[in-house]
């Protein structure tokens, strides 16, 4: 894999988007836009796909996605960072047989990084559990609803059962559902790839800042940047921070660059930002950071959030500029853009008289 520029890559993953594919399928309003000038994106032919595969799902499998691509904590989607580091991300053939070889209290222990990303530290605690009680422990002091640490705990005394479950559930999918679609998936990864090096022939720092909503100069000294499309993720994006590996992996949703590059501002974003400066929860976070710069995991904490909730606000936050995002060590830090915020209010109010 050699550099687009400097430590910033451009790839693509069967691994990654069958993954998203299955999180599309459990969590397909979620991963709507809210947004709904963006619904000119969504292709009839995806929401048929889920509409159809839904519908054609045996029960089995559609319990186990509830289980593991449950949208308040995301648990599979671990295994886009396993599959990263065992460098195991362009065969799927190959990936299910690395889940296949791994001992299942390994896989299961993988989960209980949910929301955190791969830092080191969070690996080191992890890997440092060594009885029930420590587990249990653990658990109850993740940013999880309930119902999602009381399934980690059953995993982890259940783990040959759990792995597989998972196994079955992505081998299946893939088969039945996925390999159909892998030729057209292939293509639009590729088409994506192109796209991303035209809008990146200028300013490249700066389109970063903006496509990824991170502040590029945090990651800049990183070894890799690396840009991944999907197909199934279509507007939305999942970064992740590895320090073992000293990379940033972004997967994003091959309509993610229409909308950062290509959205003209208008009224309707100025109404999108009145929307979202209306919302309870955006204020509390707002009202937070302008008192101190804080973390998701944080946020979550003072506002009693699941993590899932805390990143979808601060998800429309950031793409709307309200506030940016800054690195200090393994964290993510936001902050209240106070500039952005006063020029939204004087044109709604220029708007509205």
């Amino acid at each position: 894999m050699k550099p687009y520029y400097e430590n910033i890559y451009l790839e693509t993953s069967p691994v990654f988007d069958l993954l998203a594919a299955m999180l599309r399928i459990q969590c397909h309003e979620e991963l709507t836009p809210e947004n709904h000038e963006y619904h000119k994106y969504m292709p009839d032919e995806l929401e048929q796909w889920v509409h159809e595969t839904r519908k054609s799902m045996s029960a089995d499998m559609k319990r186990d996605l509830e289980i593991f691509f449950n949208y308040e904590s995301y648990l599979a989607m671990i295994l886009v960072s396993y599959s990263w580091e065992k460098n195991i991300y362009k065969s799927i053939d190959s990936f299910i047989q690395l889940l296949e070889s791994t001992p299942s209290l390994d896989l299961v222990r993988s989960f209980f990084a949910t929301g955190y990303g791969e830092s080191l530290r969070m690996k080191e605690i992890i890997w440092s559990l060594n009885s029930p009680d420590a587990v249990m422990d653990f658990i109850k002091g993740r940013n999880l609803p309930e119902a999602e640490k009381w399934k980690l705990f059953f995993m982890y005394h259940d783990a040959d059962n759990t792995k597989g479950r998972l196994i079955n559930l992505i081998r299946s999918f893939y088969e039945e559902y996925f390999i159909k679609q892998m030729d057209f998936i292939s293509k639009l990864h590729e088409e994506s790839i192109e796209q991303m090096k035209v809008i990146l022939t200028n300013d490249i720092e700066t389109k970063i800042n903006s496509f990824c909503d991170i502040d590029f100069s945090q990651f800049k000294d990183l070894k890799q940047i690396v840009l991944i499309p999907s197909y199934y993720y279509l507007t939305a994006g999942l970064f992740s921070y590895y320090a073992e590996i000293e990379a940033l992996i972004f997967l994003y949703g091959t309509r993610r660059p229409d909308i950062k590059f290509k959205e003209p501002i208008d009224d309707a974003k100025l109404i999108d930002s009145i929307k979202a400066l209306s919302d309870e929860n955006r204020i509390k976070i707002i009202r937070i950071l302008n008192t101190t710069p804080s973390y998701g995991y944080e946020l979550g904490q003072k506002l009693n959030l699941s993590n899932s909730t805390v990143a979808h606000h601060v998800s429309v936050l950031l793409s709307l500029g309200i506030i940016t995002s800054k690195r200090i060590e393994n964290k993510v830090y936001y902050e209240v853009n106070k500039e952005s915020i006063k020029y939204i209010l004087d044109r709604a109010g220029e708007f509205l008289t």
